[in-house]
């Protein structure tokens, strides 16, 4: 007997197509969520082995896609042409994947804030700093960048093989946006621009670094894989990651920059709980001094920091005249920030007794060492 085929769910081909579609897209949705809940979220019962991860929590990806989010937005009220629902996809899809590979080793007794105490192992294409390069081809690894957008694609791969929604297009916009996340940081600090480091009247000359030259100089952090011919996807996931001092308030900021610190300074973490502050024995001493200027490090190289995303967002700021104005309005906290941040390091010199460091170290300098110590944690909300 023939039996007749019944439509059970009464859509439309056209229907059951657009379902199939969500279905794809929250299956990818899905499974970045958990692993980046897995990877770096809070697990209290893994004991020792939980996220050490401060600023790379869940709450990172979802604040890079909502920014980019916000970019193609904008981009569409203003009539671009890359801002289609193609390329949204891409942005979205990339800023939540961006990092869903941060690995890392910890190396000793550095208090740089270029570093930290970790050396992140960052890298796209054969591109990476020479001791991570080194890192990487010993262990036959890709850079953190290029093995998010390899675990990424392979999802992509298994949830959607026919590309019906993650075309070549999509993927191809993502996978650009992912490079573009990744950076490199000039060393020695790169001179700013001649009149940059003025704001709103005020001479930030105090706050920055200078070159050999006596020039005005400052932490940078490059993105050689966004260049100006990029499309506006990858624009928007790369700055909604690193630029994200024009976007949030200074409160925030200082919170972002105080939970970086705590990430990239595992060993000092470390230190912090087991309670230093209550040992005063000679290598206790001069640990807590350590501590202490990496901290004083971190904060005095953040107004520079801010003042080079603040020129990077211009230099490759795409579109119109009213899409540039109205994504000035939108990115418009870099000023507030970078004054913020000056205000922070010109406070430390009012209510830190700042001294040689040989000082600190010194038999008479272990009081006042303690109480820089002291002072300085709690200026990055750790509890002593």
């Amino acid at each position: 007997m023939n039996q007749e085929v019944i439509n059970t769910d009464n859509r439309s081909p056209k229907e059951s197509s657009d379902g199939d579609r969500e279905k794809i897209k929250s299956a990818v949705e899905r499974e970045i969520s958990e692993r980046v809940h897995d990877r770096f979220g809070d697990h209290p019962d893994r004991g020792p082995e939980r996220s050490r991860f401060f600023f790379h929590r869940p709450e990172h990806p979802a604040a890079v896609r909502e920014r980019a989010w916000r970019i193609m937005k904008l981009a569409r009220e203003h009539g671009m042409d890359d801002a289609d629902d193609e390329a949204v996809l891409a942005a979205d899809t990339a800023a939540q994947a961006h990092d869903l590979v941060i690995r890392f080793h910890e190396i000793n007794d550095s208090v740089s804030p270029r570093h930290g105490e970790i050396d992140r192992y960052r890298g796209w294409g054969g591109r990476a700093p020479e001791a991570i390069r080194t890192v990487l081809n010993e262990r036959s690894i890709k850079g953190n960048e290029e093995a998010s957008w390899d675990e990424l694609e392979k999802m992509l791969d298994d949830h959607d093989p026919e590309k019906k929604v993650y075309t070549d297009r999509v993927r191809n916009l993502a996978k650009k946006a992912i490079a573009a996340t990744y950076p490199e940081v000039p060393f020695p600090f790169p001179a700013f621009p001649e009149g940059a480091t003025v704001i709103e009247g005020r001479d930030l000359a105090p706050y920055l670094f200078r070159t050999n030259d006596g020039l005005l100089a400052g932490l940078k952090f490059d993105q050689p894989e966004l260049t100006d011919e990029s499309p506006l996807a990858v624009f928007a996931v790369a700055m909604g990651d690193l630029a994200y001092g024009g976007v949030v308030d200074a409160e925030s900021f200082k919170e972002h920059g105080d939970e970086e610190w705590a990430e990239t300074h595992p060993r000092m973490i470390r230190e912090i709980e087991a309670d230093i502050a209550e040992k005063n024995d000679e290598a206790s001493i001069k640990e807590k001094a350590r501590i202490a200027a990496s901290i004083i490090g971190w904060q005095s190289a953040q107004p520079g920091f801010l003042l080079w995303q603040k020129i990077r967002f211009y230099e490759h700021l795409p579109g119109s005249s009213n899409f540039k104005t109205a994504m000035s309005a939108e990115y418009r906290h870099f000023d507030e920030n970078i004054l913020a941040a000056a205000d922070r390091v010109e406070a430390f010199k009012k209510f830190i007794p700042l001294k040689d460091a040989v000082f600190y170290t010194s038999p008479e300098g272990a009081y006042e060492a303690d109480q820089l110590f002291r002072n300085m944690v709690r200026e990055m909300h750790c509890s002593v």
